[in-house]
């Protein structure tokens, strides 16, 4: 749930690691499960609900592939640097498909010098 909330919010990794944010998103949407085998040994939830946190993660996983992973760049994705005020900086990226040459999706980053990752602030697919 915390991949997804941070989707919504549009936070991807900064270059050159955005092509690998999807597979960030996933394995954070994963560790419910090493979390629910701890709070099960501890005691603080019984075996049962370790199940149903299981399959919630399964669906909430199939979910974010399905429909909202095509959003994400990954693929081929260049990034260069546009103007922007000093403490912030901005990236024009363009990720592309070497399967699909029509897969082609543009989108702007910001966010600040050194920080690990970014926010997507604008998104269009097929170079719209």
């Amino acid at each position: 749930m915390m991949g997804l909330l941070a989707l919504g919010v549009g936070l991807v990794l900064a270059p050159p690691w955005v092509s690998f944010t999807g597979v960030m998103y996933v394995c954070v949407a994963w560790l419910g499960i090493p979390a629910g085998i701890m709070a099960a040994l501890l005691g603080w939830i019984r075996a049962r609900e370790v199940w149903g946190a299981w399959g919630v993660t399964g669906v909430v996983v199939l979910f974010y592939l399905a429909i909202i992973g095509p959003r994400l760049p990954g693929g081929m994705t260049d990034c260069r640097p546009i103007a922007s005020s000093p403490p912030q900086v901005r990236y024009a990226c363009v990720s592309t498909s070497s399967d699909d040459p029509g897969d082609r999706h543009e989108f702007m980053l910001e966010g600040r010098v050194g920080w690990p990752v970014m926010r997507m602030v604008h998104f269009t697919v097929g170079g719209e």
